[in-house]
């Protein structure tokens, strides 16, 4: 059966809770009927269906730890790639700078956003750069766009929980143990 990572949890986390509970209740039993000496019920029975509730619920854990290690696998892997596309962005920034600077040092006219955000990233890389240029002094320098005219503002990055969550994955869940009846009334546990 395949759902998103979150309802995976979720259903595992109630299967394991529902398991707990009829391991609980019989245990009572198994302890009631020790005390009192009376057998209401079948004690091999009872111990039967508590050794198929464990062995249930190890499967059940193991396939919690699975999906466990899933999620953090897509945790990880999402903010890996968080990561190499901030990187990417930043090291393209770097290279908006450096052909700023060179058109300066060369003496050609860039937009005056162009030179703020040199002198923000290197403030020394742009006074060379104007120092650069006044050695230049070129007849017909150039007029340059802005190399960030064209630049779209980015949507923030998701959740790497967010990301694992929507994620389908396959759950197997065991199938629950059958069923005892309890304290003469016909109600099964």
């Amino acid at each position: 059966m395949y759902v998103k990572l979150i309802e995976a949890r979720r259903t595992i986390n109630q299967h394991l809770d529902l398991l707990n509970e009829r391991r609980n209740k019989i245990q009572r039993l198994l302890d009631e009927s020790q005390k009192t000496g009376k057998d209401s019920y079948d004690r091999v029975e009872l111990k039967k269906e508590l050794k198929a509730i464990d062995k249930v619920y190890e499967a059940t854990s193991l396939e919690a730890h699975r999906i466990n290690a899933m999620n953090i696998a897509i945790q990880n892997a999402e903010a890996s790639k968080q990561n190499a596309e901030r990187e990417a962005k930043k090291y393209k920034e770097m290279m908006k700078c450096l052909e700023i600077f060179r058109r300066i040092a060369k003496g050609d006219h860039v937009p005056m956003q162009d030179e703020q955000r040199l002198m923000g990233h290197d403030v020394s890389l742009y006074m060379m750069a104007k120092n650069m240029a006044m050695l230049a002094k070129e007849d017909d320098p150039k007029k340059h766009d802005s190399l960030w005219k064209d630049e779209v503002p980015e949507e923030p990055s998701p959740d790497p929980q967010d990301v694992a969550n929507e994620k389908s994955v396959s759950i197997d869940l065991p199938q629950m143990p059958v069923r005892i009846v309890t304290e003469g009334s016909g109600e099964a546990l």
